[in-house]
């Protein structure tokens, strides 16, 4: 159940939630080669210059945040739209260090996740950390939108909402340490949280 103690999201981030929720009850039971889903991550890929990609070859995760992002009604100077989780976290790195924009990537064991905000973490095996991605732009990630904040009988969670989690359109339960930050984990760890202020 959701945390009656957590602060209510800003319109931008409800939004972003209930884009987010929306695809996800719309597609979830689809994989990415079957329609409509298929048709829909090339309204995705569309946004970041993908046109034309076949999902089942080319990682759609990013995108599909992109878009949802989009949607809920950001503009091209507050995030960068990109195929690649690298590209945005970086620009929202370099968003903290400067104190500027409304996107702010956040280190992990330095912030507590709320609805509206992204959770980037490792793929494929990386174990690339907050430091890495703030001197680079590629290398493989994954993020996803946090669309609930809660506490059940596991304890503190965040859910999130993602594209290409199993070839399909996914939902995570992300458990939290006591003090609200994301639990660190030494599979495909996290990398950090950005921080959504708009």
């Amino acid at each position: 159940m959701p945390d009656p103690k957590v602060p209510e999201p800003s319109a931008f981030a409800a939004q972003l939630r209930d884009v987010a929720r929306a695809e996800h009850r719309k597609h979830a039971k689809y994989r990415e080669g079957q329609s409509p889903l298929k048709e829909r991550i090339g309204e995705y890929f569309d946004l970041v210059g993908l046109d034309g990609k076949d999902p089942r070859s080319t990682a759609w995760s990013a995108a599909f945040v992109s878009w949802c992002v989009h949607q809920a009604g950001a503009t091209r100077t507050e995030f960068k739209f990109s195929g690649r989780h690298s590209e945005f976290v970086h620009e929202a790195i370099q968003n903290e260090k400067n104190g500027t924009g409304v996107f702010r990537a956040k280190r992990i064991q330095d912030y507590a996740p709320r609805v509206g905000d992204l959770i980037q973490n490792n793929r494929n095996g990386g174990k690339f950390t907050y430091d890495d991605a703030a001197r680079r732009t590629q290398y493989f990630s994954h993020s996803a939108i946090v669309v609930e904040k809660g506490e059940d009988a596991k304890g503190k969670y965040v859910r999130t909402i993602g594209g290409n989690e199993d070839h399909k359109v996914g939902t995570r339960r992300v458990p939290l340490n006591p003090d609200g930050t994301v639990k660190q984990v030494k599979k495909n760890p996290y990398i950090c949280v950005i921080q959504c202020l708009k």
